[in-house]
């Protein structure tokens, strides 16, 4: 890692002190790192543009992670937070990138899966590229200025991939759905043709398949889905995507039997895994809108108590508001889920 910055003196002390802000009663250890850091730079000679480096670095170490799985990676608002907090410099990106990395794996694997390295990574190349246009066009820093914000409400979304495996399904109007393993997770993706109701569909036919989600994401381009949805099967079964693909289909078509069954199963199910690895009661559930999170979405953030079929009743509610899903970002972590929706009013914009 070191070998990928121009500074690797500076990368090293930030990777040293990032978390020696974890004292007893502090509330959010980067920021209670960042004065402390600071002054321990300052003892070891560094000089004070070192040392203005080394407390961002303290402080920001969080950021790429967050913003990578909490927000829309692709969205240019989220470019642009990213390009803020390291003051628009792309060494200072670089080193963050590369401390984020170091973190997450020293922390366990589950911190840093392929698929949380790989929202890391598009996060990061995005922000890259958008400085590199920037010094190309002459257009200057950016940083936490109001250029950035400027540039930042100019959507530049890349279009969704398409698996090729989908195209017939596509050509015909129907579902396809396809699953690959990583190590003890899913990934599964449904790409079909957009609608309303298809989040809470899809949330819904994965849970009653006994599948828990750990994190998604949900892009439509053109009016085509593709959903990757990160499962896990506590019963170790595979993941059935013909099964799934069927009850998708059904429901796209008005058939509402495949989720029947989703109510009777919450009244006989138990707590999911998540819910019996948290050591705390259930919160109350909170849901926040976050403003100017995002470019030419709302965006809305969901706190609560994880179980059975929340996300298809998430789902549900939204669709009844006339709000369609643009992307969507899950995470559960120890019984509690944290959701972050881009909704836009559904047939139009924002």
């Amino acid at each position: 890692m070191v070998r990928e910055v121009e500074r690797p003196d500076l990368l090293s002390v930030a990777a040293l002190l990032h978390d020696i802000g974890k004292v007893a009663g502090a509330r959010d250890h980067s920021l209670e790192g960042e004065p402390v850091g600071r002054a321990l730079a300052t003892r070891l000679g560094f000089d004070s543009d070192d040392v203005d480096t080394i407390a961002l670095l303290v402080r920001e170490h969080l950021t790429l992670i967050e913003l990578a799985t909490r927000r829309d990676p692709t969205d240019p608002a989220t470019v642009a937070a990213v390009r803020a907090a390291v003051g628009d410099r792309l060494d200072v990106l670089t080193m963050l990138r590369w401390l984020t990395e170091a973190d997450a794996r020293a922390a366990g694997e589950k911190a840093w899966t392929p698929w949380r390295a790989s929202l890391a990574t598009e996060l990061f190349q995005a922000t890259e590229a958008a400085m590199h246009a920037d010094r190309l066009t002459g257009a200057g820093s950016a940083g936490a200025g109001a250029g950035a914000h400027a540039r930042a409400e100019e959507p530049s979304r890349q279009p969704a991939a398409v698996p090729e495996a989908a195209g017939a399904a596509l050509a015909a109007g129907q579902p396809w759905v396809g699953a690959t393993r990583s190590g003890t997770a899913w990934t599964v993706t449904v790409v079909s043709p957009d609608r309303v109701g298809l989040f809470a569909d899809t949330a819904g036919v994965l849970a009653l398949a006994g599948l828990e989600v750990r994190t998604a994401s949900v892009r439509t381009t053109d009016g085509v889905a593709v959903d990757d949805w990160i499962v896990s099967s506590p019963s170790g079964d595979g993941v059935d995507v013909e099964a799934l693909a069927r009850a998708l289909d059904r429901l796209a078509g008005g058939d509402t039997a495949p989720l029947a069954a989703l109510a009777r199963g919450r009244r006989r199910a138990g707590p999911t895994a998540s819910s019996r690895a948290s050591s705390g009661a259930p919160g109350q559930s909170r849901v926040l809108v976050l403003a100017q999170a995002g470019t030419d979405a709302t965006v809305l953030e969901v706190r609560a108590g994880d179980r059975l079929g929340l996300l298809h009743d998430l789902g549900r509610a939204l669709s009844r508001a006339g709000l369609s899903v643009r992307s969507a970002h899950v995470a559960t972590y120890a019984g509690q889920t944290l959701d972050t929706f881009y909704l836009t009013d559904a047939g139009a914009g924002r």
